[in-house]
């Protein structure tokens, strides 16, 4: 498939203190944009979506947003 988007955990460092203010913003754009029906041209990880929906979120999710680190790693876990 093609590029997935998903929240840095280095934003705080990248994005400076106000860094969870841009997530708030980005949900109310893409909560607005699906309020009104409209498509957003993004793809995003299979555990961001369920963290969103406070759905559990294991290891095995892992291999949507790192799919090498997937198959080196988790699998041995």
């Amino acid at each position: 498939g093609g590029r997935t988007k998903h929240p840095s955990a280095d934003s705080a460092v990248l994005a400076g203190p106000d860094h969870l203010s841009y997530f708030a913003l980005l949900g109310r754009i893409s909560g607005l944009a699906l309020y009104h029906r409209e498509p957003i041209d993004v793809r995003w990880t299979d555990s961001f979506i369920m963290a969103v929906l406070e759905m559990p979120v294991v290891p095995d999710d892992l291999a949507s947003v790192d799919p090498e680190l997937h198959a080196n790693k988790v699998v041995y876990l």
